[in-house]
Parts: structure tokens; C-alpha cells; sequence
């Protein structure tokens, strides 16, 4: 009997185990190099609820930043903001949504102040500066968690402090 046991119940609890264990499961949709495609892919993917936090963390950061290279920045922080959902101490979802916020406040520059009505202008000037903090603020949070990649993004901004 424990002889049968052995070779029944071993290999069962031990592919469990390995199914079980974070990163078993690699998303198949990373690997698709055209976006739209990648996106598509990915959202079914999430469809089917991969139980592996570290795996959907994987999936939302590829949708956010496959989102913010299409310029859809608004979806893209809903991706990462889910990816931090699951895992708020990782600092390349940190790094990737400081760059949707950093990337949304150059489009919102390129704006021209020069409509007739000032409130419109502070508002304009106002909204791009929050998106820079915003940006500041997830590179900061990475860089404290050790990332030399949001250090980097810091000194470029001249927001870096020891």
C-alpha cells in the first residue's frame, strides 16, 4: 500500500506544487511583437483570471505600457494602477506608470497657453504640473524600493535627492 502510495500521490502533490509555484505560468501574450495584437491577446488572457499574482502583475504591465506606446495614457494607468493592486512594491510597474505620467504631462506642454481666458491657461499649466509630480512621485517610490533606473529619471527631471 505505501508503495502504490508513493507512486501515485508523490507526483501528483509535486506537479501541484510546481503549477502552484510564481512564475510557472508565462503569460503567452508578452512574446507577440505587433501591439494591437498584443493588446488583444493579453486582454483574453485576463479574461481566463491566471490565479499567479506574478503573472498577472507581468500581463498588466505589458497592457500599460503597450497602451502608453498607442498614446492611450488614461488606459495604460488603469493597468498599471491594477499591476500595483496586486503588488504595490514593484518598482518597474512603479517606473512604467511614472513614465505614462511623465509622458502625459510632455503631451499636456505641448498645449499653447494662449487661450483668452486665463483660467483656462492655469488650468492647462496646472494639470500638466500635476502630471510631472505624479511622475515624480512614482520614480521616487521606486527608487527608495533600490531602483537605479528611477534614480536615473530623477537626475534627468533635477528631482533627485539623497
Amino acid at each position: 500500500m505505501l508503495l502504490w502510495l508513493m507512486r501515485t500521490a508523490v507526483p501528483v502533490v509535486v506537479g501541484i506544487v510546481l503549477l502552484a509555484s510564481p512564475g510557472a505560468a508565462q503569460p503567452d501574450c508578452i512574446g507577440i511583437p505587433e501591439i494591437e495584437k498584443r493588446i488583444e491577446a493579453c486582454s483574453r488572457y485576463l479574461e481566463r483570471l491566471p490565479s499567479d499574482p506574478t503573472t498577472l502583475v507581468a500581463v498588466y504591465r505589458a497592457l500599460g505600457a503597450d497602451h502608453s506606446a498607442l498614446r492611450r495614457y488614461g488606459e495604460a494607468l488603469r493597468y498599471f494602477d491594477g499591476a500595483l493592486q496586486i503588488d504595490l512594491g514593484n518598482a518597474n510597474v512603479l517606473i512604467g506608470r511614472g513614465d505614462v505620467y511623465f509622458a502625459w504631462s510632455e503631451k499636456a506642454a505641448q498645449v499653447p497657453l494662449d487661450s483668452p481666458d486665463p483660467k483656462v491657461n492655469q488650468a492647462t499649466y496646472h494639470h500638466t504640473m500635476f502630471l510631472r509630480q505624479q511622475a515624480v512621485t512614482d520614480y521616487r517610490r521606486a527608487a527608495d524600493l533600490g531602483s537605479a533606473d528611477a534614480r536615473e529619471r530623477l537626475k534627468q527631471l533635477g528631482a533627485y535627492r539623497d
